[in-house]
């Protein structure tokens, strides 16, 4: 169980403790908690991210998959350890230190102002009977008190595996009012494979929170090179099909994040760090260039995902985004055009390697070595159309004033 309530205070009186998640045969690791739940809301403050914790759900991490029993639903232990929990944890986050000692709590550590936590996420990678039985006395206790607040329901390892889809339709059985975390991990094929996976998906239902994605990670078996541009460009074009169909996936989380050179757990990390410096990774431009790049609508668009090719627009009355994506072999000619005129000059910056086993990395110690990187240029317009050229294993995004 990952306690939040150990997690914050004096650094020195944390207690730490062993994390095994992954089953009863695994010695697991030491957690010092020194980096704790207040440490985690600072730093996405600082960095203006949405925090999304999650909180412990009275189950063994992956508990389908080993033989513990979650806490006892009826019990005083599951009351206090549980629901009170969460209730405690929304007042840490968000409640008014003058009324709330879990908000002084938070005044004491130097944070007097509520964080505005708007979402929590309810275990992770749990499922079954008894997740959906807890799930829903966390939902009913949370709901009652703070209506606002939106949470996201765990649906196992796998996006649109079996499983998943039994704790979708749990969701959709009992109305709630929630979001559905979905995870994948897969090769650079599977992805590039899967761009209009999300296209069938009901919108008069629940809506996804992409929790965890990567093409390539070391425990799904398919990943030679971690960290390789082959994996951030099938990364860039399977994130066409989520900006597509972004009025049913609300929110997407790379995983993991952060990776301390010396510490490693996971080989393919979205940013490596050592002591005294950090390294840009292939995936890290890619989400870059698309977090730079997002626009309240979008837009349909005439191309298909053939040859290699992925394509999606998004933008406002002012300003077009069209990212571009060529994983194939061969240069392609594309001539874009736009029903609402264009002005200006294109803006274009984009990623591009001959070799898709090229990597951005870095040692224990000394500087970083990234042979791929963030490229800028602009593109000419003529008579309101744009003629591109592009390279092979190519990640453009144009920006296009209208």
């Amino acid at each position: 169980a990952y306690e939040w309530k150990d997690t914050i205070g004096r650094l020195g009186d944390r207690k730490g403790a062993i994390n095994n998640p992954w089953g009863l045969n695994q010695s697991g690791y030491f957690q010092s908690y020194q980096i704790g739940f207040y440490e985690l809301l600072c730093l996405c403050e600082d960095l203006e991210m949405e925090p999304v914790p999650v909180l412990w759900v009275g189950l063994t991490g992956r508990g389908q998959f080993i033989t513990h029993k979650g806490l006892d639903l009826d019990s005083q232990e599951y009351q206090e350890r549980i629901i009170q929990n969460y209730l405690d944890f929304i007042e840490f986050a968000n409640g008014d230190p003058e009324t709330s000692k879990w908000a002084k709590k938070r005044a004491d550590m130097g944070h007097p102002q509520s964080f505005n936590v708007k979402y929590i996420g309810v275990g992770n990678e749990n499922t079954g009977k008894y997740y959906t039985k807890s799930f829903l006395k966390i939902y009913n206790a949370v709901k009652a008190k703070y209506p606002a607040m939106m949470l996201i329901m765990s649906t196992g390892s796998y996006y649109d595996s079996k499983t998943c889809r039994r704790q979708w339709q749990d969701a959709i059985d009992h109305n709630l009012d929630c979001l559905m975390d979905g995870h994948t991990y897969s090769a650079p094929e599977w992805f590039r494979k899967n761009t209009h996976i999300f296209d069938k998906n009901d919108r008069g239902g629940q809506h996804l929170f992409l929790g965890e994605y990567a093409a390539g990670n070391s425990y799904s078996g398919n990943c030679k090179q971690p960290n390789s541009y082959e994996s951030a460009l099938a990364e860039a074009a399977f994130m066409t099909g989520i900006e597509r169909n972004s009025d049913f996936v609300d929110l997407a989380c790379y995983a993991p994040l952060f990776n301390m050179i010396g510490g490693t757990q996971w080989r393919h990390n979205l940013i490596d760090f050592n002591q005294r410096t950090v390294v840009h990774s292939t995936n890290y431009l890619v989400q870059k260039l698309y977090c730079n790049a997002v626009g309240k609508n979008v837009y349909k668009t005439s191309f298909t995902d053939e040859d290699g090719v992925y394509v999606s627009v998004s933008g406002d009355e002012q300003e077009k985004f069209v990212k571009i994506v060529n994983t194939s072999e061969e240069i392609v000619e594309l001539d874009i055009s736009l029903e609402a005129p264009v002005s200006g000059k294109i803006i274009c910056e984009f990623v591009q390697h001959d070799d898709l086993a090229a990597t951005n990395t870095i040692d224990f110690d000394g500087e970083p070595t990234e042979p791929v990187k963030i490229q800028r240029m602009n593109l000419k317009v003529q008579n309101g159309n744009v003629h591109l050229t592009m390279p092979k294993h190519a990640f453009y995004v144009l920006t296009i004033n209208t």
